[in-house]
């Protein structure tokens, strides 16, 4: 499977074509509004828009002919390298694409530890991608994104202000 950039398509797609495909790639993460509130607001606000306009954010992708099947959203500024959203619908895990995912995520970031996060209960699901990469766990937060959900984070810089 290819991972493709939504900014490859910046030039080539009119703003309409733009888009649907950037709803259809939210549209597999729509899920996890329930665990992070305000996740569309944020993907087509902040995600979206920054990676239209500027270097510090990407969109990455894979498809199966035009369904979207797994997506990672990156950050990289100077406080942060962080894969902000990583996955991989049901169906199509298992097969690498998590992995060819996580590989350009990591060329793009130029770090091979990405902060990374995750609600408890999703750690199992992630694990063998921590373990693969000999991610460190370095902190754990209550109510960080969601009242009385604890956040792991893997790979946060012991001088990191903002995930405290």
């Amino acid at each position: 499977m290819k991972i493709e950039s939504i900014k490859d398509y910046i030039n080539i797609l009119s703003e309409e074509e733009l888009k649907a495909l950037a709803n259809k790639i939210y549209k597999i993460t729509e899920f996890v509004e329930k665990d992070y509130p305000n996740h569309k607001n944020w993907f087509f606000n902040i995600q979206l828009k920054e990676t239209l306009d500027t270097n510090t954010r990407n969109i990455l992708f894979v498809r199966d002919k035009d369904k979207i099947i797994g997506v990672a959203n990156l950050l990289s500024n100077d406080e942060e390298k962080k894969i902000s959203t990583l996955y991989v619908i049901d169906e199509y895990r298992n097969k690498g694409i998590g992995t060819q995912l996580i590989e350009e995520s990591m060329k793009w970031l130029k770090t091979r530890y990405p902060i990374i996060s995750m609600t408890k209960d999703r750690y199992e699901l992630y694990k063998p991608i921590i373990d693969k990469y000999n991610w460190k766990l370095t902190r754990i937060l209550n109510g960080f994104y969601k009242e009385g959900m604890d956040e792991l984070f893997f790979n946060v810089p012991e001088d990191n202000n903002i995930y405290r």
